[in-house]
């Protein structure tokens, strides 16, 4: 069972994440030349990986990286990735959900800060919109001895 403390603080973290999500938007991004939709899958892939919860702890981190989201989309000078690859998406079928493969494109933009790599990742299906998937940190590697 979680510490009820922890557990408060987690409520009030993912309560002020969604809130500052929401107030996000679409910006534009000069970069990608489109704008990048914030939707309830982005914010949903913060909580959940292939349908598992993710560490409570690890949602918290991510929630706290998505005050600089919106500036790094905005930011023309940003470090951006382009790749493809086949994922799976969900669509809607004879009124139920079903999952197909498909081609996505993604993108990975990298900020960094004092304490290491932020990677942000926006994604594409086919005849769909740009929007938000993901953010997190990447600590900087150990010199080694």
């Amino acid at each position: 069972m979680e510490n009820p403390a922890f557990q408060s603080e987690y409520k009030k973290s993912k309560n002020d994440a969604w809130t500052v999500y929401k107030s996000i938007g679409r910006p534009w991004c000069p970069t990608l030349g489109d704008f990048v939709a914030f939707n309830r899958v982005g914010f949903q892939h913060l909580i959940r990986l292939k349908n598992i919860e993710r560490v409570r702890s690890e949602q918290m981190r991510r929630f706290s990286l998505l005050t600089i989201v919106k500036s790094a989309i905005e930011d023309p000078h940003v470090s951006v990735r382009f790749h493809q690859k086949m994922t799976i998406r969900t669509i809607k079928a004879n009124k139920k959900r079903i999952s197909v493969p498909s081609y996505a494109d993604f993108w990975e933009f990298t900020v960094h800060d004092g304490e290491g790599i932020i990677k942000i990742i926006v994604r594409q299906f086919p005849g769909g919109q740009k929007h938000f998937l993901s953010v997190y940190r990447r600590k900087r590697k150990s010199p080694s001895l």
